[in-house]
């Protein structure tokens, strides 16, 4: 008799242990990627940013109870074909809703948050509310450092270099950690992560970019995004803060469905000993809701953003 039950408890036991190491069949996304390169850390500044957000109801990486992620059942095909993104967004501002609700985020001001995909629909996520969580467009890891990830996955995914599944995986797993191992250890925007968002004239705050063919770094090096004000509601203050090289020569320039805004505060402007160039301007009452774009030259760059206005 204690035979048996000794043999019943290893069975158990193995059992236990082989239910442990298993992915869950509901919300996984394959094998986890590869270790983080060497340096790779979140780090205790990343730690004291994340607490900061958490408690200003930004949330840097999304709860896991909440926003596990989720995935359609489709193939690298499926979402290495152009537009395959934008034909298969569909969140109503009833769920987007919802998605506040569930971060207790009762209101908010405009350009504040995006309610994005964890797992990116270019990336096979889906619309459900499981998949979504209202992301900040403040801070140093922000929305438009997300989008750089969505879209550098996909092209790894589309050329071959990794499996679909590890890549849902990674972004769904913890989008910071991934970013630090597929892209830079620290946030960075060249303009590859807006896509082809510009121009347009649909207004979606919550919109994700969609990756753009053949996107390369602006000529004559790179620009920073620190902040944009996007979504921004007419008759407010826009802010557009960009980094570059210290001393050099900054420009912007505007544009609207009626051409180059004229507003006070969009004149040229010398980077500060920090690299920055830093613009605000009013948003006219009469301008029209849409996205339009907002274009820096500094440094010999020269990079386009979409600029929304509800």
């Amino acid at each position: 008799m204690m035979r048996k039950i000794a043999l019943i408890a290893v069975i158990l036991l193995a059992a236990s242990c082989h239910s442990a190491t298993m992915a869950p069949t509901s919300g996984a996304y394959g094998a986890p990627p590869p270790a983080p390169a060497a340096g790779a850390s979140n780090g205790p500044a990343l730690a004291t940013e994340i607490a900061a957000a958490a408690a200003a109801s930004a949330p840097i990486l999304p709860d896991p109870s909440i926003t596990p992620g989720d995935a359609l059942d489709v193939t690298t095909a499926d979402i290495c074909q152009p537009g395959y993104a934008r034909k298969v967004r569909n969140v109503p501002q009833s769920v987007k809703d919802q998605a506040y609700r569930e971060y207790g985020i009762t209101s908010h001001k405009a350009g504040s948050y995006e309610v994005d995909h964890l797992v990116s629909l270019e990336l096979g996520g889906s619309n459900s509310i499981k998949n979504l969580w209202p992301e900040t467009y403040h801070g140093a890891w922000n929305a438009h450092i997300k989008d750089a990830l969505e879209n550098k996955l996909h092209d790894l995914v589309c050329d071959g270099q990794l499996s679909l599944a590890a890549a849902q995986h990674a972004i769904a797993t913890n989008w910071i950690a991934a970013y630090q191992q597929y892209v830079s250890q620290a946030p960075t925007i060249t303009g590859h992560e807006f896509g082809d968002q510009v121009p347009g004239n649909t207004p979606d705050a919550d919109a994700e970019s969609e990756p753009t063919p053949n996107a390369t770094a602006p000529a004559g090096g790179q620009l920073q995004l620190v902040n944009l004000t996007s979504p921004a509601a007419r008759g407010s203050t826009a802010t557009l803060t960009v980094r570059t090289a210290p001393g050099a020569q900054c420009s912007i320039s505007v544009q609207y469905a009626t051409g180059a805004s004229h507003a006070a505060g969009l004149n040229p402007e010398a980077a500060g000993q920090d690299g920055t160039c830093t613009w605000s301007w009013k948003v006219s009452e009469e301008t029209d809701a849409g996205t339009w774009s907002v274009t820096v030259t500094a440094g010999g760059a020269s990079q386009t953003y979409p600029f929304v206005v509800q």
